[in-house]
């Protein structure tokens, strides 16, 4: 798939509290096959290390850089993060995740 045609895909993902989960997450939405991506992860205000976690991958992993963080500034629950991410999204179309789910890595490609 040419990224340059292929639109923009955003995925939206609440974190709060997914510490055990995330990296999984991570890394099946990194993995993607369709490569036209936006992530945008809103941390909401949890009490683990979930943020320090996606901040790691996002700095060391190859394709880190399309994922954006967005902070609350306070919990206001996965409602109201999907409402952020639907906000700020710039992509044709938009998937939300949950923190604690993944997805087959070619999944994007054939939904799209």
């Amino acid at each position: 798939m040419n990224e340059q045609i292929s639109p923009l895909v955003s995925i939206g993902m609440p974190a709060y509290n997914v510490a055990p989960y995330i990296e999984k997450s991570i890394i099946s939405v990194l993995a993607q096959t369709y490569q036209n991506l936006e992530w945008l992860v809103v941390d909401d205000c949890g009490t683990d290390n979930t943020i320090e976690i996606v901040e790691r991958i996002k700095n060391t992993h190859l394709r880190g850089s399309c994922i954006k963080i967005l902070r609350q500034s306070h919990n206001m629950r996965p409602g109201e993060a999907r409402n952020r991410t639907i906000e700020e999204a710039h992509g044709k179309y938009l998937y939300f995740l949950d923190s604690d789910d993944y997805i087959s890595t070619d999944a994007l490609s054939i939904l799209y």
